[in-house]
């Protein structure tokens, strides 16, 4: 048996983050008995989305440029050190230096979460938009009657569902005809 724990710890931006990520992300589901409620908050949910996607991409491309930034500081560091002790300084010692120093492990630990958390939101938001087309889907399959009584139960309306075929194939060879 599983016990839930409440939470101990303050939340933070990442935890808030994630939570946000994870309540976002139970909205993928589709209640197919509530599709007007889908469709209405589809186009918001796809912006609330996107809108947190290009902001983690931007605070990772943030962090990216501070890891460079810090690096050239050690870089630089490292060489005025190599001419103040007139020892011989080479690009191999400078990149040693960089990638062993304290706040470029730091960074990049930073960068990594960052970049883990825009490639989740990103991954988010492909999920919305197929959310989108499989929305659409189900309220074509509703409006041809796919979930209704009518549907799957008695006698058919073989003149309806005959010009509906005749209307469907003249669709696609509109389409067809349109690609090429």
């Amino acid at each position: 048996m599983v016990t839930i724990r409440p939470r101990t710890t303050p939340q933070t931006a990442s935890t808030k983050a994630t939570s946000d990520y994870d309540a976002l992300r139970e909205r993928i589901k589709i209640d197919r008995d509530a599709l007007d409620k889908s469709v209405e908050e589809q186009a918001q949910v796809f912006l609330e989305v996107c809108d947190r996607h290009v902001n983690a991409l931007s605070l990772r491309d943030e962090a990216r440029d501070k890891l460079s930034r810090k690096d050239a500081e050690i870089a630089r560091d490292a060489r005025q050190k190599g001419e103040k002790s007139g020892t011989r300084v080479t690009e191999a010692n400078i990149n040693d230096s960089v990638m062993l120093h304290a706040d470029h492990i730091k960074l990049s630990v930073e960068l990594a979460e960052l970049k883990k958390q825009s490639d989740l939101w990103g991954v988010l938001r492909d999920a919305f938009d197929q959310r989108m087309r499989m929305v659409r889907e189900l309220v074509n399959l509703y409006a041809m009657g796919y979930y209704g009584a009518n549907g799957s139960v008695g006698p058919r309306n073989t003149v309806r569902d005959s010009l509906a075929a005749t209307a469907r194939s003249k669709l696609d060879e509109d389409r067809k005809s349109r690609r090429q």
